[in-house]
């Protein structure tokens, strides 16, 4: 949590537009051992920020075709 944070501190710091801009949160290398049972145990701290947390394997696939129907959702034109 602390990373996402950080992140959203550079970015706004950067360019303060950013920080207005919507978000999606995924988790990477999902496939990884003990990844998922960590990785767990963020939703509820994203959830309470208002985050869906997507939990996705570059290397098998898993997650993706959500994390791409997230993305295309937030794409669609009057998307808020």
């Amino acid at each position: 949590m602390e990373d996402f944070h950080t992140l959203n501190r550079e970015l706004e710091t950067y360019q303060p537009a950013l920080s207005h801009k919507r978000q999606i949160v995924a988790v990477n290398k999902i496939d990884l051992p003990g990844a998922r049972t960590k990785a767990s145990r963020l939703i509820g701290p994203f959830r309470k920020l208002g985050y869906r947390l997507h939990m996705i394997s570059a290397n098998t696939g898993e997650g993706l075709d959500e994390l791409v129907q997230a993305i295309s959702e937030i794409l669609k034109p009057n998307s808020s």
